[in-house]
């Protein structure tokens, strides 16, 4: 599994929503109670970009109709989306925050 780095750790800011493509694949960076998730960045209800919505404590809301999904799982907690999205390995050190995304 390969890290990529894709923002210095102070740019994610608590409650903070970051937009980053990672080896090709739209990605979300989202920092909760200290802890920072790492997202597929697509609704997939509508495909909208999701950092486009808005940040409900563990979930990320797509502005469009609605749907919710928790930044642990991936799943849907609200719909209309049926299915949920991707959650990718996250790491915080020396400063930065690196995901890694399988192609």
């Amino acid at each position: 599994m390969q890290f990529e780095k894709v923002c210095e750790s102070a740019a994610l800011t608590e409650g903070r929503m970051l937009a980053a493509t990672v080896n090709g694949v739209p990605v979300l960076l989202a920092r909760v109670k200290g802890d920072v998730f790492a997202v597929h960045n697509r609704c997939p209800h509508e495909d909208i970009a999701l950092y486009k919505g808005c940040l409900r404590e563990s979930r990320v809301e797509c502005s469009l109709h609605g749907a919710q999904f928790c930044l642990r799982t991936g799943e849907v907690m609200q719909g209309p989306a049926e299915e949920g999205i991707a959650v990718y390995p996250v790491r915080e050190d020396d400063g930065g925050v690196a995901v890694a995304v399988s192609c």
